[in-house]
Formats: C-alpha cells, sequence, structure tokens
C-alpha cells in the first residue's frame, strides 16, 4: 500500500540522513527495490538544506582549540561529510588554528583574537579561513621535531593560501572530500559505516605510567593538541629517565596535531637509546591518520631513522 510504501522510504531516508547525497541515493533504492528491480521506472531526487556558514571568533589561546572541533563537528553533520572526510577536515582546521594561536601572539602579553569561517562551495568543497591579528613568523631553517602544518593542510586541501601582513595572517584553501585509499576503506563494515576504535567526544591527553614484567609501560590516552602537548610534555619525558626497557602505547590517542606528532617523535628520541623500545601504533582513527600522512609512522617504529623530514 502506498502509505507503507512512504513509512518504508522516510525510515530509509532517515537511517542515511547524514550520507553523501549519491551514497544515500544508492542505498535507499538498494533497500526499497529488490533485485530485479521495479515493475514501472524509478526516479529518486535527494536535496538536502545546507547549513549557513560557520563564523567564529575566540581568543588565541590553546585550550579554545576544542571548541574550534566541537563547532565544527556540528556544522559538518549539516553538511553531511562522510566521517573520513570530517576526520581530515578537522585535521587541516586543527593545523591552521594551532599555528594562528602558537605563533601569532609568541610576543603579546594578551593573545589576540583568532577568526574562523568555513562555507559550502558552489563545487560542494568546503571553504576555509583562518585569520589572526598577530605578526608573521617565518618557518625556521631547521624546524627540529616541528613544521608538519602547511604540509598536512597542502596534502588534504587545494588553492592553499598564505597571506601574511602587517595587520595579521588569513589562511584560506578549499577541501574537497576525497575517498581515502583501500588501506583506510578497509575500517568500512559491511553496510559502508566506519569502525572507529574510540567515541568522537572531546577527551584532554593524560599519560599512564606503569611497570610490568620488568618494562615501564607509557600510554598516552586522549587528544593530543596544542594544550595537551604543552601540558603533558614535561611528564612524560621526566617518565623516560627509568633505565629500563620502555614500551610507548599510542593506540589510545585520538586527535592528533603536528605539534603533537612532534613531541612523540621527541619521545621516541629520547626512549631510543634505552636499546629496548616498544612502540604501539594506533591501527586506525584521526591519530593513525595524521601518522601516516607526515611518515612518522614508519618514523617511529623502533630501528628506523628519526630524523625530521
Amino acid at each position: 500500500g502506498l502509505d507503507d510504501g512512504l513509512e518504508r522510504l522516510a525510515a530509509a531516508v532517515t537511517a542515511r540522513r547524514s550520507d553523501p547525497l549519491g551514497v544515500l541515493v544508492d542505498h535507499v533504492l538498494g533497500e526499497l527495490v529488490d533485485g530485479n528491480g521495479g515493475s514501472d521506472d524509478v526516479a529518486v531526487v535527494a536535496v538536502r538544506l545546507l547549513p549557513p556558514p560557520l563564523r567564529l571568533d575566540l581568543p588565541g589561546e590553546p585550550v579554545r582549540l576544542a571548541e574550534v572541533r566541537r563547532a565544527v563537528r556540528r556544522w559538518a553533520a549539516g553538511v553531511g561529510l562522510h566521517p573520513d572526510a570530517l576526520e581530515d577536515l578537522l585535521l587541516t582546521i586543527g593545523e591552521a588554528t594551532g599555528n594562528a594561536v602558537e605563533h601569532a601572539y609568541r610576543d603579546a602579553d594578551v593573545p589576540g583574537r583568532v577568526g574562523v569561517e568555513l562555507r559550502v562551495a558552489d563545487a560542494g568543497g568546503v571553504v576555509v579561513s583562518v585569520t589572526d591579528t598577530g605578526s608573521w613568523r617565518p618557518p625556521p631553517t631547521d624546524p627540529g621535531f616541528r613544521g608538519r602544518g602547511l604540509q598536512i593542510i597542502s596534502a588534504l586541501a587545494h588553492e592553499v593560501d598564505l597571506s601574511p601582513g602587517p595587520t595579521g595572517t588569513t589562511l584560506r584553501f578549499v577541501f574537497s572530500p576525497a575517498v581515502r585509499s583501500p588501506e583506510v576503506r578497509r575500517r568500512q563494515d559491511a553496510a559502508g559505516q566506519i569502525r572507529l576504535e574510540r567515541p568522537l567526544d572531546e577527551e584532554p591527553v593524560t599519560l599512564d605510567v606503569n611497570d610490568a614484567q620488568g618494562r615501564r609501560c607509557l600510554a598516552l590516552i586522549g587528544d593530543l593538541d596544542l594544550a595537551g602537548t604543552t601540558a603533558i610534555r614535561e611528564p612524560v619525558l621526566a617518565a623516560l629517565d627509568d633505565p629500563r626497557p620502555i614500551t610507548i602505547d599510542l593506540t589510545r590517542l585520538g586527535f592528533v596535531t603536528s605539534v603533537g606528532a612532534g613531541l612523540l617523535l621527541e619521545i621516541t628520541e629520547r626512549a631510543r637509546p634505552h636499546g629496548d623500545l616498544d612502540v604501539l601504533l594506533p591501527a586506525t582513527g584521526p591519530a593513525r591518520r595524521m601518522l601516516d600522512l607526515t611518515g612518522l609512522a614508519t618514523a617511529l617504529r623502533p630501528g628506523s631513522d628519526s630524523s625530521p623530514h
């Protein structure tokens, strides 16, 4: 009957309402039309009412960056970004806002403001703009364990434009959701849903230190952004003074920015003289995505050359 059919249609669409429209249409057809097709022509038109641009203005303080990620997640739900695409979008925005907070106001007694704007482009991508009113600092010749922010943004976005000036700096880029590599797509189950190792809720990084079978075990748990890296750097480096063999467990890391990745590289560099070092890497998720993009997934393994490139 017609009423039953409309109820099935509504249920199928509701279950997929955050999917990209093409994926939504395919799954709705697959659910409502059997393998032999319908007895008449079938047409499905899917329309999504996109949200207005997201505009944020906040103090340039590391602890405020988690607010940006939460706001972007809420906004992206209305755009229908795939979970994998959302991970990459958060990574690019995290690098842009982290650079503004850390460097633009480094000599100021009181940090200035950081502005973030996201809007949907006509072609379906997301145009991102991050601005500050501070001073521009050119990248150092030798960044040491750091200096991967623009590399990450350029790898995930296009039309990257950095415009420093006397009244501040604007970083603009276009993020176009793309299909991940086959290695990442294997994270999807048969229904096309992404399986994450941990929820997307914010979880400030913590350090768990314990001893097991003669080894000192250091576990970093949660989000290793600018604020988390600043808070945890000294405790984790101090824990490396123990002469026993060391295991560094990164499997429960969540969101990681380039400053956090730099700390991970510094940790493993400090721990290598122990001679017996074991580094446990996350198999999937945003932390693994960051490590793969920067090549650090290989550099962090025991026995590898950990020199920053």
